[in-house]
């Protein structure tokens, strides 16, 4: 089994921006912060599935999780938990001790068979970083288990005199001729002074009346600033929008798709679980072996061989899109014509550890498209890639046989 988590409780959160492997512990050795833990716990986390950092434990227990964020919901309070199995009638007890606490969730694979090798190898990153709200446990037949919800980030609650979480209240206070970059970053430092956060918006975007208001959460706050952008350069060619969305502990509100610490990855046949997905005019789903190496707000470059099995795009024609000023991928109706830039706009990470089919460790991103390729050819290539890896042989060797 090449399926890789691991889980960390009561130590410090893990930035995204600064992702990397972590450090190495044996099982059920006490971490630096771990005397923080209820005693059930303390000899608990964090919980490897390599406890050497190099061999997978045939006895690691289940992990079940469903981690969804998108660029139009920053807090994602609730979109967040994870489920462990096997654990002790005193853990279900105590359980409720763990909330407050930070909570780390890498996933991926481990060295193993050449897939799970070669998808171990894009990295071994945090899922999700964030605090844990509202723990509880409960015994399923023979089976006792511990749900964790995790409010995503640090930077998007403040914790009140008794300890509880909070969210913040912003405010809006716009004057007509300001950029919406200046309006943004006030609103962020007002309520939020201890939070990291990176306004990068365009200029362009400018108040053409007084805006102001109060009580909104960042959630809310962020919908106006999105729709706000789309009235003045919705019809723009090829403009993302505004993006609102956490990475690590840093709040990222960006409609640059070269944002600071973003990064292109270029997505290969072998890496896909089921053909992309055309969800409406200028936008793909893609879904992946698990893999932590894409964030929202990075740009994934679709090459042509990846869609030469994708579904016909005749229905995304120009009936469908109507009279739409902007050329768009989906304006023509060959699948070619869908291969190029696109920017994350949404990622879910599917996982049960112990689940026998592929799609229960697996990765799906949402993309809204940039550009369309630089690719002089526009022959998708054949050489015999089949998504999640498998291959055919030619039975011709003058002949290649088609993807």
């Amino acid at each position: 089994m090449s399926r890789r988590y691991r889980i960390e409780v009561g130590t410090a959160n893990s930035s995204l921006l600064q992702a990397g492997p972590p450090v190495s512990a044996a099982f059920g050795t006490k971490a630096a912060a771990s005397n923080s833990l209820p005693a059930a716990f303390q000899t608990f986390f964090p919980l490897d599935v390599l406890p050497d950092g190099k061999n997978v434990n045939a006895s690691y227990m289940d992990l079940e999780f469903d981690l969804n964020s998108n660029s139009g919901s920053s807090q994602n309070q609730g979109a967040q938990m994870i489920t462990i199995w096997g654990v002790t009638p005193q853990m279900v007890a105590t359980v409720q001790q763990l909330n407050n606490l930070p909570i780390t969730v890498y996933g991926g694979f481990a060295k193993g068979m050449p897939l799970a090798t070669a998808m171990a190898a894009l990295g071994f990153n945090p899922l999700v970083s964030g605090i844990i709200y509202g723990a509880f446990g409960n015994r399923k037949g023979t089976d006792i288990y511990i749900c964790l919800p995790i409010i995503p980030n640090n930077g998007v609650s403040i914790r009140s005199q008794n300890g509880e979480i909070e969210t913040p209240n912003l405010t809006m206070d716009g004057k007509k001729g300001e950029q919406w970059g200046t309006v943004i970053t006030r609103s962020i430092q007002q309520a939020m002074p201890n939070a990291q956060f990176l306004v990068d918006v365009r200029p362009e975007l400018i108040l053409s009346e007084d805006n102001q208001g109060t009580g909104y959460s960042l959630d809310s706050i962020g919908q106006i600033w999105i729709s706000e952008a789309n009235k003045i350069l919705g019809k723009t060619p090829n403009y993302m929008g505004i993006m609102v969305y956490w990475k690590g502990n840093k709040l990222i509100v960006t409609d640059n798709p070269n944002v600071q610490g973003s990064k292109n990855v270029t997505i290969k046949a072998e890496q896909l679980m089921d053909n992309p997905t055309a969800s409406n005019s200028q936008q793909l789903q893609l879904t992946c072996p698990m893999r932590s190496d894409i964030y929202i707000g990075d740009t994934v470059t679709v090459p042509q061989d990846v869609l030469a099995l994708a579904q016909s795009t005749s229905q995304f024609g120009q009936n469908a899109v109507g009279t739409t000023p902007n050329t768009t991928a989906a304006n023509s109706a060959t699948v070619a014509a869908l291969a190029g830039s696109y920017t994350v706009t949404g990622v879910r990470h599917i996982g049960r550890a112990r689940a026998a089919d592929a799609g229960s460790w697996a990765s799906v991103f949402d993309i809204t498209y940039l550009e369309a390729s630089k690719t002089a050819s526009q022959v998708p290539v054949n050489d015999g890639s089949q998504p999640f890896g498998q291959k055919t042989k030619p039975t011709n060797t003058s002949v290649p046989v088609a993807s």
